[in-house]
């Protein structure tokens, strides 16, 4: 038994370190592709990543709120029931992103500057950062994508998505950065552009996928009811705190690096993705988890779903 929920958990959670490891082995090409051209370029790549950090941070909880609710339909055999927390998150989606999108845009200046106070990184980080806005509602869209097909165990969608996703935006990202084929060389701009497109291209493989097979799960059928957005919103709400928290700190870190020298900050930007690889083993188990809990839940079998967790914790703790 304990051999058999072990391999259970590690299913789900496998495919969901591999998508992540993809991302942060991406960030990584990023900065090697950027760091080519110096290292304020570098600082200000870093500069304007974090501040993107912190306003996705804001919608990062549209996943788990998604996830938790799908799965515990999922478990209770709710099958013509289990997209429509989907719905709701996507409406929230486009309720969140797109004023703070315009407003991420028009004051990119303020947020960049109390980040950092050097004019030149200022440059840089204030372009990057205007050019990876426009992805923000994509990026919304992909994690609340990511909640319903984690929320229904097929966790390897994520994982092929991610690998897609990343190969285009590295493909995107040498042609823009170094220009050729008749567009000029675009530098830091080009590494946000590539981002953003691919992240879009992504989202919209999501919504294909979904659109295909989620229908008769109630996949924009009809819009949500108010309170399944206000549980939708109360479950991803914690989780979306506790994530600007986390990127409010990285942006206090690099404020104080900017304090020593721009050389600081572009080698504090790869550092930091160097040891966020440290923490993707304990976050896919704890996404594995989660399905696992809801779907007890929904088979209201409350002792298995406290068992899951305690499986999720033994094996983070191990690893």
């Amino acid at each position: 038994m304990p051999q058999q929920r072990t391999q259970r958990i590690l299913t789900l959670a496998l495919p969901i370190m591999g998508g992540m490891l993809s991302q942060s082995l991406l960030n990584l090409v990023d900065a090697i592709l950027v760091g080519s051209l110096g290292e304020t370029v570098l600082a200000g790549v870093g500069v304007g990543g974090y501040a993107i950090f912190m306003l996705s941070a804001m919608i990062a909880g549209l996943s788990s709120g998604v996830q938790s609710q799908v799965a515990r339909r999922h478990g209770a055999k709710e099958f013509t029931l289990r997209a429509l927390p989907l719905n709701a998150a996507i409406l929230l989606a486009l309720m969140v992103t797109l004023p703070l999108s315009f407003l991420g845009w028009f004051n990119s200046n303020w947020l960049i500057a109390s980040i950092n106070q050097t004019t030149k990184v200022q440059e840089v980080a204030n372009s990057y950062f205007q050019w990876r806005i426009i992805g923000l509602l994509p990026i919304a869209l992909t994690l609340s994508f990511r909640g319903y097909w984690h929320g229904i165990q097929k966790t390897g969608v994520y994982f092929r998505i991610i690998i897609f996703t990343h190969a285009l935006n590295i493909l995107l990202s040498i042609w823009l950065i170094h220009g050729g084929l008749g567009v000029a060389a675009l530098g830091a701009t080009g590494a946000a552009l590539a981002t953003s497109i691919s992240i879009t291209a992504g989202a919209l493989v999501w919504g294909w996928l979904t659109w295909q097979s989620a229908r008769p799960s109630g996949f924009l059928v009809k819009l949500p009811n108010f309170n399944l957005l206000w549980q939708t919103l109360r479950l991803a709400a914690p989780n979306s705190l506790q994530q600007f928290l986390f990127a409010v700190s990285y942006a206090v870190l690099f404020w104080f690096l900017g304090q020593i020298s721009t050389a600081s900050v572009a080698v504090g930007h790869v550092l930091v993705h160097l040891s966020l690889l440290l923490i993707l083993p304990g976050v896919g188990l704890g996404m594995a988890a989660m399905t696992l809990v809801g779907n007890s839940l929904g088979e209201n079998n409350q002792e298995e779903a406290h068992s899951w967790g305690w499986e999720g914790m033994r094996l983070a703790a191990l690893i």
